[in-house]
C-alpha cells in the first residue's frame, strides 16, 4: 500500500504511515535473482515455473494487503475518534506559556489555525494582501522549494475560500488555510523484550533518507552509532519562544530505520544519515499536530540536503501550498513515498462530504 505523489504533484487526502523507502531504494540497485528449473545463468525460466512463481507472489501480496488494510483502518478510525475527542477549539501555548494561536475543527472534520492561510505567488501578486480584513503575519522566501510564502490572517468575513476568491482572484488557486496534521494514532505501548522484532541489516549503502515527523530522541541509547541530522522548525514570527516538541513518533521511526541494539537486532540501514525536520507540536496526551507553515519550512530544509527519498509521516486534509511543495520536489528528482490505506484517508464511515470553507 504505497502511495507516490504524481507527476504534477497532486496530494489527495491521505493517511500516511511508517515505510522505509531507503530500503527499496537499496532493494532496486541490487541484481535481479533467478529461482526456478531454468538456466539461471541465462536467465531463462521454464514458463510453468514463472507462472507458479508470479501466482505465489499474487497471493502473498493479496493476504499482506488484506492485513494491512484492516491495521490501516483500525489506526484510521482510532485517530478519527481522538480527533474528534479534541475541543472544537484548542488554544495551543508556547514553551514559555504564551498562547500561539487556536487550533480549531473545521466543519469538513479537518483542523487548522484560526482564521489563517497562506499563499504563494509573485512580489507583485502578493502585493494585493494589503487590504482591509487581511494581516500578514509571515513572509519567507523557501528556496529549496523555489516559493515566496506568505501566511496572513484574516477577519471572520474573509474566512473562506469564496470570500477569499473575490478578494484575491490572482490568488485563488494559490491559497489554502493553514491547516493541521496528524503524525500518528497514538501513542502505543512499548514493546516487551522478548516481543522485539528480529532482522538483519538490509542494507549498507550510505544512503541519505529525509524524514517528516516529530523530533527524534537522539540521545536514546539506540542511536549511539547511528548518524541523525534533525532541524526544529516550530517557531512563530508574531510570538516569542517556540511549540513544545514531542519525540514519540519520530523516534520510533527513526529506530526502525537506523537504530541498532547489539547482540538483539542490529540497524536496518547502518550505514544511513536521517535528516530529520522536527515539526510537530504537542496537542494533547496523544496526539500531536503540524502547521502547514511549519510543514512547508521543514520540506524547504530537506529539499537542500541532497536525498533521494523523503519519508512524510502525517494524516490530513489536500492542500494546494503542499501539493505545489511535493511537485517542486518532484521536479528536483526528490522522491516522496508514503502509504495509504486502499479505501483512502479515512475508514468509509468518517468521510465527510468535501467542503470549501
Amino acid at each position: 500500500m504505497t502511495h507516490i505523489f504524481n507527476r504534477t504533484g497532486t496530494m489527495k487526502p491521505f493517511l500516511l504511515r511508517h515505510l522505509f523507502p531507503a530500503i527499496a531504494l537499496c532493494t532496486l540497485s541490487a541484481p535481479a535473482l533467478s529461482i526456478g528449473v531454468g538456466d539461471v545463468t541465462s536467465g531463462q525460466i521454464d514458463p510453468i515455473t514463472r507462472q507458479v512463481e508470479q501466482k505465489t507472489q499474487r497471493m502473498v501480496e493479496q493476504a499482506m494487503d488484506r492485513r494491512l488494510e484492516k491495521q490501516i483502518n483500525t489506526q484510521a478510525t482510532e485517530l478519527m475518534e481522538q480527533l474528534e475527542e479534541l475541543p472544537s477549539v484548542l488554544p495551543i501555548l508556547t514553551r514559555q506559556g504564551q498562547k500561539a494561536f487556536n487550533d480549531i475543527q473545521l466543519d469538513d472534520g479537518f483542523r487548522a489555525v484560526e482564521g489563517q492561510w497562506l499563499v504563494t505567488g509573485t512580489a507583485a501578486e502578493l502585493a494585493r494582501l494589503d487590504q482591509p480584513g487581511i494581516t500578514v503575519l509571515e513572509r519567507r522566501e523557501l528556496t529549496g522549494l523555489g516559493m515566496t510564502v506568505v501566511r496572513f490572517r484574516v477577519t471572520a468575513e474573509l474566512d473562506s475560500h469564496n470570500a477569499l476568491q473575490d478578494a484575491l482572484p490572482e490568488l485563488a488557486d494559490r491559497l489554502d488555510r493553514n491547516h493541521i496534521y496528524a503524525p500518528q494514532t497514538g501513542a502505543k505501548e512499548p514493546l516487551s523484550e522478548t516481543k522485539m522484532p528480529q532482522w538483519r541489516s538490509l542494507c549498507t549503502a550510505p544512503v541519505r533518507v529525509g524524514m517528516v515527523d516529530t523530533s527524534i530522541a537522539t540521545d536514546h541509547r539506540v542511536f549511539e552509532n547511528a548518524q541523525v541530522v534533525q532541524e526544529r522548525f516550530l517557531a512563530l514570527a508574531e510570538v516569542d519562544g517556540t511549540l513544545t516538541e514531542p519525540a514519540t513518533h519520530g523516534t520510533a521511526v527513526a529506530s526502525l530505520l537506523v537504530g541498532n541494539r547489539p547482540g538483539q537486532w542490529p540497524a536496518r540501514l547502518p550505514q544511513a544519515t536521517i535528516f530529520n525536520a522536527s515539526v510537530f507540536y504537542d496537542r494533547d496526551r496523544t496526539l500531536s499536530g503540524a502547521t502547514l507553515g511549519h510543514l512547508l519550512e521543514g520540506l524547504n530544509w530537506l529539499a537542500g540536503q541532497d536525498l533521494s527519498v523523503i519519508n512524510i509521516s502525517l494524516t490530513g486534509p489536500d492542500n494546494q501550498l503542499l501539493a505545489a511543495a511535493v511537485s517542486r520536489l518532484r521536479e528536483r528528482g526528490v522522491l516522496m513515498v508514503a502509504a495509504v490505506g486502499n479505501q483512502g484517508p479515512l475508514p468509509r464511515h468518517y468521510i465527510r462530504p468535501p467542503t470549501r470553507k
